[in-house]
């Protein structure tokens, strides 16, 4: 599979996922104006992913910001780590927040009791 490398954008996040590095990362703002659109690309690849995955995937989230309408993206790529998790593979989701951002951390701990996959949050400084 050919690795996925989005540069992060006024809008948009820096997504790089590469099964062969095993390195998923999503970090920075998501506000796209059709996040559908944009996200299409990655959904795809993750759909692929899916039907082949390694046998152990660590996701990270470092988000800063992101409007309602990515909420529901972000969402259903979790599920897709969800899935695989339920196929007997190790998975595990890094939320990685600015310590000040309570929003953030909350919107973590939110997607955490709604996906089935373990989550670890991590606090830093920014």
């Amino acid at each position: 599979m050919k690795p996925i490398k989005y540069e992060k954008a006024k809008n948009t996040p820096r997504i790089y996922l590469d099964k062969e590095k095993n390195r998923f990362e999503f970090a920075g703002e998501s506000f796209p104006e059709n996040p559908i659109e944009f996200y299409e690309p990655i959904m795809k690849w993750l759909s692929e992913y899916e039907n082949e995955p390694n046998q152990v995937t660590e996701v990270v989230f470092q988000m800063e910001y992101f409007n309602t309408a990515s909420t529901k993206v972000l969402y259903n790529i979790m599920e897709v780590f969800e899935r695989i998790k339920q196929q007997n593979k190790q998975v595990s989701i890094l939320w990685q927040y600015d310590s000040r951002d309570f929003e953030i951390k909350e919107a973590g701990e939110d997607f955490a009791n709604m996906i089935d996959v373990p989550f670890t949050f991590i606090p830093v400084n920014s």
